[in-house]
């Protein structure tokens, strides 16, 4: 699948700029957008590739390209589209945007996530007896086998951190699992970076 799950369409601009044209055309048209779209805004300026992607058979392709020819500018043996290119851009800086925002987001949960959890086991499993059915952090050092209980959930920066540096994910059945004490204290290192 395509990074770019959908290719906006201007419906009154295209119409407008393809009246003059046969259904065939504006078919092979639309089929030369949309392979752009997926080619990262260009195709070789081949005319048999060109033939094939716009599903016009080759004796017939040099006519029907003399008349989609206009609507692409061609160059270096590419051959790219105005809008097409102005839109992939556009889609590239909300892409990058929504990226850093995310990134932003998981920085700030996993300070928040960092901060409240209690590092003292025997404060921890006095808390945690304490909150024991409520939805959040009840991170256990259990000291007999130097592991730290997590919660799937309510530790979810952590516990896909611990899984990541495990190099296993942890069984999906279980909403709490215990990883060994290092491997939480390397993932707590990581996140505070």
């Amino acid at each position: 699948m395509s990074e770019r799950p959908f290719m906006q369409l201007y419906v009154s601009d295209f119409v407008g700029d393809t009246l003059r044209l046969s259904a065939e055309l504006v078919g092979a048209y639309m089929l030369l957008l949309m392979a752009m779209w997926n080619g990262d805004g260009e195709l070789l300026d081949d005319e048999s590739e060109l033939a094939l992607v716009a599903r016009i058979p080759s004796e017939r392709w040099p006519a029907a390209w003399s008349k989609l020819s206009p609507f692409f500018d061609i160059a270096d043996g590419k051959i790219t589209h105005g809008r097409l290119s102005s839109e992939l851009a556009k889609f590239a800086r909300k892409s990058a945007a929504r990226k850093e925002a995310g990134s932003r987001g998981g920085k700030a949960k996993a300070l928040k996530d960092k901060g409240s959890i209690v590092a003292n086991a025997t404060a921890n499993a006095i808390a945690s007896s304490r909150n024991q059915n409520k939805k959040g952090r009840a991170t256990l050092l259990d000291p007999t086998d130097g592991t730290v209980a997590l919660d799937r959930w309510g530790d979810e920066v952590l516990f896909k951190a611990c899984e990541r540096i495990r190099g296993k994910p942890a069984p999906t059945s279980l909403q709490r699992y215990s990883f060994p004490a290092e491997i939480v204290s390397q993932a707590r290192k990581e996140l505070a970076h």
